[in-house]
């Protein structure tokens, strides 16, 4: 992906994006928040947010899920904590059979 739009399309199509339109910032947005993310549920946009200039925006639980942050981290193959776990696994094993190539310096 190139950039953050990019990203917001795909886990738009994925349906793990929820567009929420005139949330209070000062009580309505962190409480939203609190709740989705203890449901792990889909990463909230929020949009139209009274006293704030339109088009500023607030993006929360972008990684609440293991499809949402492999998506991030260019693991677009995986869909549970199962495999994300292995996978970063298999990255950290290839991280620590390679680092002897590097001198230490201190």
């Amino acid at each position: 992906m190139k950039d953050l739009r990019d990203w917001l399309k795909e886990v738009d199509g994925l349906g793990q994006l929820k567009h929420v339109k005139g949330a209070q910032a000062d009580i309505e947005i962190g409480l939203m928040t609190e709740v989705n993310g203890q449901r792990r549920g889909a990463a909230l946009l929020f949009d139209e947010i009274p006293g704030f200039q339109k088009g500023f925006r607030v993006l929360t639980g972008s990684m609440l899920n293991a499809k949402r942050l492999a998506l991030t981290l260019g693991y677009g193959d995986i869909d549970n904590d199962q495999q994300l776990v292995s996978r970063l696994q298999e990255k950290m094993s290839g991280f620590e059979q390679g680092a002897p190539r590097y001198p230490i310096q201190e």
